[in-house]
């Protein structure tokens, strides 16, 4: 009788200890997104492509835009690495290198931690999970992140 006692509270203490693991593993993502997005900003100073326009669409490395992963040319896509691309949202402004000609650009990613939500950065130097316009949280929905090339 002790035994399945003993039994039964491993099992529940068992429980609760992966239940806080899958909630750490959920934030050390949205850290890691945070992370890569944030480092965009100073990534696209040293940007040396052609830097085509990119409509505002799920991020690609596309070549010859700012979003490209070519090497020797510093584009933003190496920092996409490790990102679900389909939950991304990325948009830049026409030709002329961005950071040269004052060009601009937006990022945004959804989360998975504390009920999802999304982190935008942008050229204009915008790092966030909240709007610029009223501070309210950005949906999961990606379309309430982005407005042109610049974070809501």
């Amino acid at each position: 009788m002790e035994l399945l006692v003993v039994i039964a509270i491993i099992g529940i203490l068992a429980s609760i200890v992966l239940a806080s693991l899958s909630s750490a593993r959920a934030k050390g993502l949205d850290a890691r997104i945070i992370s890569q997005l944030s480092n965009m900003r100073a990534q696209s100073m040293l940007y040396s492509g052609t830097g085509n326009a990119f409509a505002v669409a799920a991020c690609a490395t596309t070549a010859n835009s700012i979003f490209e992963n070519t090497a020797g040319k510093n584009g933003l896509g190496g920092l996409l690495k490790g990102i679900t691309l389909s939950k991304t949202l990325c948009a830049a402004e026409g030709t002329g290198t961005p950071a040269a000609n004052g060009k601009k650009w937006a990022v945004a990613a959804q989360l998975a931690g504390n009920g999802g939500g999304a982190f935008c950065v942008d050229s204009t130097g915008w790092a966030s999970t909240k709007k610029k316009s009223d501070g309210s949280a950005y949906s999961t929905t990606l379309s309430s992140a982005i407005t042109g090339v610049t974070c809501l």
